[in-house]
């Protein structure tokens, strides 16, 4: 009888050692693989840290981990990411749920140092309650490096638009310069001047400046949608206009075939439906193969229907794979050469004519050419209704103040301005101020006319010191820049008006006729 209770005290001691040195054997192999992960490894019970591996340790900077037992984990994250942190660790104990998905947090190191922290956590038991087991990694590097590639990408980006705006504005700008060099040539032979023609030469330079104004207008908006008034558009003269611009680039390669009459008037822009178009046609005229110019032909033909006129523009090019044409409208893609087209003119198009509430389709296959339909919105309003010109607007006379740091600029407004006005020009917001100093100059001046973007002294610096110094003078600001931005703290105006270059004479006098005409009272009938 005492021989089989002492087996059975044997076997239960053999059994209890066999548990403990497997207890000890799995506790040793945790603490291996845990100890000698690459990735920190945290135990919390609430907010506060019960455990650390070494790797968790020389994250937030401590010699040994035990010297982060019982302390908060908010010692060790950046005080920004701390309540999210605390929400999140209180959230698993409430749910139960475990935050499997990464998030990121900035540690705040003992030694100084600020990292970025990859941490996921489920819930386990540990000594006798539930607790908090998080694994972190070290992804400082990482987000260095993606945000070296995202600036690289955002200069890869800002070169390929600097192209892109070459791209666009390089037509106008040729026939301006063009127009500007025939008339100097014209007026220096020294003989009888053709009036006619200058004035010709003229209004072909002054439309192609308009139309750089629009296209640069037009890159500020692009992936805006397009809230500007429409009105009734003669569309025979946009595409007259167009193919006028175009035309020379055709002619090199090809013929022009013009198969439309009288057009029913549109709903539109006339500038920028010009500017759909002469792209198009632009396109068209480089993708004619050079060795057939005998057989290529760029055609644009009208059709229309109850709501709609449809406008296609038709090469016998080289034409385009389905690949291809899946992505002409995306931004930055191109199938020509380095250096001569980036992709943008195409989404400029579509971005256009979407905002006119038509659309554009392309129809294309290899060695066939291609063929691009616009479908414009036929104007609906009176047919005697036509878009309005601007006129000038009757203004008081009155004494302006224009501080811009290019003489260029002061001049040429000086010159437009003085028939009605009188008008001072100085060159900088030092200048301005010795000026508005003065005993009379504050009352003596009407509006102050004020680049925003000048060396020395801005602009916008120039009004705050107005502003706090002659208040009643800071109210007849009226603001000039080439680069403002709505919300841009560096271009700060206050809410007074601004206008941007490159604006028209019309456009000035439209800003002083309110200023003015708010300063002083109604002539006398």
């Amino acid at each position: 009888m005492g021989s089989r209770e002492d087996e059975g005290e044997r076997t239960l001691r053999e059994n209890v050692v066999r548990a403990e040195t497997a207890l000890r054997a799995s506790e040793e192999r945790f603490r291996i693989v845990v100890h000698g992960a690459p990735d920190g490894v945290a135990i919390l019970r609430g907010p506060t840290i019960l455990y650390l591996n070494p790797r968790a340790a020389r994250l937030i900077g401590l010699a040994r981990p035990e010297d982060g037992y019982g302390r908060p984990i908010s010692d060790f994250i950046h005080p920004d990411d701390a309540a999210i942190a605390a929400d999140r660790i209180g959230d698993m104990f409430r749910t139960g749920k475990a935050h499997e998905n990464a998030h990121e947090y900035r540690s705040r190191s003992l030694d100084g140092r600020e990292l970025v922290v990859e941490i996921s956590s489920i819930l386990i038991d540990f000594d006798g309650g539930r607790a908090v087991l998080a694994f972190a990694r070290d992804v400082t590097e990482r987000k260095a490096m993606q945000a070296r590639l995202a600036q690289a990408d955002r200069l890869a980006a800002l070169g390929m638009l600097s192209a892109g705006v070459a791209h666009e504005i390089n037509n106008p700008l040729a026939y301006v310069l063009m127009n500007l060099e025939l008339m100097s040539r014209e007026l220096s032979k020294g003989g009888p001047v053709d009036t006619q023609t200058l004035l010709t030469r003229l209004r072909e330079a002054r439309h192609g400046g308009e139309r750089v104004a629009t296209i640069v207008r037009d890159l500020k908006t692009f992936a805006r949608e397009d809230q500007a008034v429409r009105w009734p558009v003669q569309l025979e003269r946009v595409l007259d206009a167009a193919l006028n611009v175009a035309g020379g680039e055709i002619a090199k390669r090809g013929r022009i075939v013009r198969d439309y009459g009288a057009i029913p008037v549109v709903e539109g822009i006339a500038a920028r439906l010009e500017q759909v178009f002469v792209n198009l046609l632009s396109n068209a005229a480089q993708a004619l193969p050079e060795d057939s110019i005998w057989r290529n032909e760029v055609a644009v033909r009208v059709s229309e229907d109850a709501d709609f006129v449809y406008v296609s523009v038709s090469d016998t090019g080289v034409g385009m794979t389905d690949a291809v044409k899946r992505h002409i409208f995306d931004p930055f893609f191109t199938t020509k050469p380095a250096g001569v087209g980036t992709g943008l003119g195409l989404p400029i198009c579509q971005g256009i004519v979407l905002a006119h509430g038509g659309g554009i389709e392309v129809s294309s296959e290899p060695g066939s050419g291609s063929t691009f339909v616009v479908k414009l919105r036929r104007w609906t309003g009176s047919v005697g209704e036509a878009q309005p010109e601007a006129r000038a607007p009757s203004a008081q006379r009155g004494r302006i103040l224009i501080v811009d740091d290019d003489a260029a600029v002061g001049r040429t407004l000086r010159l437009a301005l003085e028939e009605d006005h009188e008008v001072t020009v100085v060159r900088g917001g030092q200048e301005a101020l010795g000026v508005l100093r003065t005993r009379d100059g504050a009352a003596d001046y009407d509006v102050v006319i004020c680049d925003l973007l000048m060396p020395g002294m801005t602009g916008n610096e120039l009004f705050a010191i107005v502003k706090e110094e002659l208040p009643d003078v800071a109210r007849r600001f009226v603001f000039m820049s080439g680069g403002y931005f709505d919300g841009d703290e560096e271009t700060s105006t206050g809410g007074q008006p601004v206008l941007e270059k490159p604006f028209n004479l019309e456009q000035v006098r439209a800003v002083l006729r309110d200023v003015v005409g708010l300063r002083q009272p109604p002539a006398a009938s």
